[in-house]
């Protein structure tokens, strides 16, 4: 009974191809480590690095979302934070045709930061006011048309802005 159950166990092991005990070569699972890390108020972010394959991800904590996603490079985070600094200084949002456009057809400008189950992940500037951004999560080969978009805006934008900075800092260490 009990050979006639390994029997069984390792032709469900062989169909879902998973390594079998003694098979050469055994390539160790992926593992996943703390990068950087920052926070401040109510909002933390941190970079994880995996080993097998060579990956990063980003996991942003906010008072009302939470998201854990694929980020192509560590060159992403400085861009994300350039992105959010250049927001906080600018008094009227400046518009990029092609680079997205707001529910009334006005041009936004975005950055497209990782990616989540195949689908796009990417931040937005409000065209109607400078202290608010988007986080928008697409579908997988979405334009976007259809998509989840989260606003961070006012005090919520001011201290997710300083978290990043704190990343992007660790980062440079």
């Amino acid at each position: 009974m009990a050979s006639e159950l390994t029997e069984k166990v390792k032709k469900q092991i062989q169909k879902l191809g998973l390594p079998q005990q003694g098979s050469e070569p055994f390539e160790q699972p992926s593992t996943v480590g703390l990068l950087a890390t920052g926070s401040h108020k109510n909002w933390s972010i941190s970079i994880d690095d995996s080993s097998r394959p060579r990956k990063w991800f980003a996991e942003v904590r906010g008072p009302s979302f939470y998201l854990y996603f694929e980020i192509p490079s560590l060159e992403v985070v400085h861009e994300w934070f350039q992105f959010f600094d250049d927001s906080a200084r600018r008094t009227k949002p400046r518009d990029m045709p092609g680079k997205g456009a707001d529910q009334d057809g006005g041009a936004c400008e975005g950055l497209e930061i990782g990616t989540f189950l195949g689908g796009k992940i990417a931040i937005l500037r409000d065209t109607e006011f400078a202290d608010r951004c988007f986080f928008l999560v697409g579908g997988k080969n979405s334009s976007f048309s259809s998509c989840l978009r989260i606003t961070v805006a006012g005090t919520d934008l001011a201290a997710l802005r300083e978290t990043l900075r704190q990343v992007d800092e660790d980062l440079k260490d």
